[in-house]
């Protein structure tokens, strides 16, 4: 017979901490968020109505968000001689072969140059390239007069009538030149040196001798020395060519070192009822750039074994962007290929395939990205197959990886944390901001703007937002939801981590700054349009507005003690049990 029972429960409730949560809310002020657009922005109107409105801030002192709220100017683009002729030619000013003509003087002779074609600034590539390959694949059709005109560049430079060999004046009216600058002249004849590829005798994969006949001036020891690196890199860079495109050249090659303003050209020409590849390096250049450049052309002349056609804008880009990146894919550890990178940087905003401002090589970190992306180079060699049988565009473009890789490169782009993954010895410099392609916004209490996002296809841009320590709830709206071609990623920094959040799919996101883990300091949205055609205009919103609704949120102890004894046996039941209520719904 059980004599007893005693039950004695205890329980103690222990309420850690009370927080508020993400709820909506009104405020009577409509004002904009107080921002510091980058150099070129245009002030909002709300800005200019509420520039004199005293807001509670408080002030910045940590280094990486003061990088973001004061980024180093980019110097305005100037405009070169060949901005200035294709602006002429696109006006109507002058004709297509005019404009080439002038495109040719500017980079053999640019001191030749009309005054209203004389540019401001130099670019050390240009479509100087275009204008060498469009006057050997024109000529029979110019009229007598232009040919007069263009003779001197459509010769060889050992040629007597070529620009180079020319001590007084011998020019038309037509271009205005004057003289030409004098490379060789009797007393000092053109010499040469040979580069050679011995040949393989093997039964299965036979490889031709080849040889680069390397011209310079007789007596010039500066030409003289850039032969034979020129001769060096000939070799190195033939052999990594030949290695990474499965493909050996058909002829020898020429190489001229002559009085140049561009780097180099290549161009194939008919000598002899041989279809050559002729290659031009600039005169002067020191080691590394002599080397480079001569390792970037001879790849053009690789890529001519794969039918490669030098005249629409994809064509073009294909063409030089894989070619700037083989300097880096021979030499490495050099980086003359940064040459180009500022360029990058300031043009993300643009469409990423085409000629403007040089696109075709500031844009050759986009085959870095991808070589490094899918981990090997053999992606070079798949293009230059693919573009002979489909379209250039369809070559870079339709693959079902286009989309991903695409967004991925915007982030990429963004080259600082936490998404600093080039890899290039001993460091891949720049990064968007200062740029055009980047605004930023100091984030402060009880405020609401909407920013404008207009983005043209394979384009993208970076908005900084700086959170002020006293705003409590940051709400970024967006009128819909983003797809495949439309993305929109952020870099969100709190408690001083960075990590990547994908909002396409968002139509907002809330941070509650008094919550764990929502103590949001930064953030950077990142917009990319992976389409051709498509123009991505939206708005969002940044909205400081409104409260956190109060909410509890800790974890409640509850302890049981149980005693009881029967027949003569006590036995004795305690237990602890905890219960964790996190972000609960019921407000106390």
């Amino acid at each position: 017979m059980r004599k007893g029972i005693l039950l004695s429960l205890l329980i103690t409730l222990f309420l850690l901490t009370s927080l508020p949560a993400c709820g909506g809310g009104s405020s009577d002020d409509d004002s904009a968020v107080t921002s510091s657009p980058t150099k070129g922005a245009e002030e909002t109107s709300a800005q200019a109505e509420t520039s004199g409105k005293e807001t509670p801030a408080s002030e910045i002192d940590d280094p990486e968000l003061l990088a973001l709220l004061n980024p180093e100017p980019i110097p305005e683009r100037l405009p070169t001689s060949f901005d200035l002729i294709d602006e002429a030619f696109e006006n109507g000013a002058i004709t297509e072969s005019q404009a080439m003509g002038l495109r040719l003087i500017g980079g053999y002779e640019p001191e030749k140059l009309p005054p209203e074609y004389q540019g401001e600034t130099f670019t050390s590539r240009s479509n100087f390239q275009l204008a060498v390959k469009w006057l050997n694949e024109n000529w029979d059709t110019l009229d007598s007069t232009t040919q007069s005109d263009l003779l001197p560049y459509h010769v060889l430079p050992n040629d007597p009538r070529s620009y180079a060999n020319q001590p007084v004046a011998n020019a038309g009216l037509q271009f205005q030149l004057v003289n030409y600058t004098t490379a060789c002249d009797p007393s000092t004849p053109w010499t040469s040196i040979t580069a050679t590829i011995p040949a393989i005798e093997d039964p299965i994969f036979p490889v031709p001798e080849r040889n680069a006949l390397i011209h310079y001036c007789q007596g010039d020891s500066t030409g003289e020395q850039q032969a034979e690196w020129i001769r060096e890199a000939f070799i190195q860079a033939y052999h990594s060519h030949s290695e990474l495109l499965d493909v050996e050249l058909d002829e020898d090659v020429w190489i001229f070192i002559q009085p140049l303003r561009e780097y180099g050209y290549q161009d194939m020409l008919n000598l002899g009822g041989t279809l050559r590849s002729v290659i031009g390096i600039r005169h002067g250049l020191d080691e590394q750039y002599t080397m480079a450049t001569t390792a970037h052309e001879l790849f053009h002349s690789f890529q001519e074994m794969f039918d490669m056609n030098y005249r629409t804008t994809e064509e073009i880009w294909l063409a030089e962007t894989t070619a700037t990146w083989s300097e880096h894919y021979v030499y490495p550890d050099w980086n003359t290929e940064h040459l180009y990178l500022n360029g990058f940087f300031e043009d993300l905003d643009k469409k990423m395939i085409g000629e403007a401002g040089n696109r075709e090589y500031h844009a050759y970190p986009w085959y870095l990205y991808l070589t490094q992306w899918f981990g090997h180079n053999e992606l070079i060699k798949e293009l230059w197959e693919t573009q002979q049988r489909r379209t250039v565009r369809e070559t870079i473009m339709d693959h079902e990886y286009w989309d991903v890789a695409f967004h991925e490169f915007a982030r990429w782009s963004w080259n600082q944390e936490p998404v600093q993954h080039f890899r290039d010895d001993p460091e891949f410099p720049g990064d968007p901001l200062g740029t055009e392609s980047y605004r930023f916004y100091v984030v402060l209490p009880d405020e609401e703007e909407e920013v404008p996002v207009i983005l043209e296809g394979l384009s993208m841009f970076y908005y900084s937002m700086v959170i002020d320590d006293f705003v409590e709830r940051v709400e970024i709206r967006f009128e819909g939801e983003g797809n495949t071609q439309h993305r929109r990623q952020a870099l969100v920094r709190v408690d001083g981590a960075w990590h990547v959040e994908d909002w396409t799919n968002m139509e907002e996101r809330v941070f509650c700054r008094n919550w764990e883990h929502e103590e949001v300091e930064a953030i950077v949205l990142i917009y990319s349009n992976s389409s051709w055609d498509d123009i991505i205009s939206e708005n969002f919103t940044i909205d400081t507005t409104g409260f956190c609704e109060a909410q509890w949120r800790g974890y409640t102890k509850v302890t049981t003690l149980y005693e009881f004894s029967e027949a003569g046996t006590e036995l004795t039941l305690s237990g602890d049990y905890t219960v964790h209520t996190k972000k609960a719904a019921q407000s106390l």
